[in-house]
């Protein structure tokens, strides 16, 4: 979990519904990549390194295996540095999507 206090300007998958649907959310920042449940803003909030996201997509995109992902039943958990987020398998999914969408990317720096 991280503090709160930076502003940071949250994504979600264009997949994850016209009515503003739920899903996993993530920030690029010059620190990291900051990644949370957009059902719960408020909730914990996760972070990678730009090296670490970057081979959670590639898993992602892949369909591999990843220490941060664990399937079960009700959804999907994501857990990292003993923090976890819980998404359902729809949120998984449309996640997924945007991953091989490319739009998890890190987004170019504008002057």
């Amino acid at each position: 979990m991280t503090n709160n206090s930076q502003p940071r300007n949250y994504r979600k998958s264009t997949r994850s519904g016209g009515s503003g649907g739920n899903c996993v959310e993530w920030s690029h920042t010059a620190h990291g990549v900051y990644i949370r449940d957009s059902k719960n803003p408020d909730g914990p909030e996760l972070v990678a390194t730009q090296a670490e996201w970057a081979d959670f997509l590639a898993a992602v995109a892949a369909d591999l295996e990843h220490p941060w992902i664990s399937h079960e039943p009700a959804g999907v958990h994501f857990t990292k540095d003993g923090h976890r987020l819980e998404f359902t398998a729809a949120e998984w999914t449309a996640f997924v999507a945007g991953v091989h969408a490319g739009e998890c990317e890190r987004e170019p720096a504008t002057v």
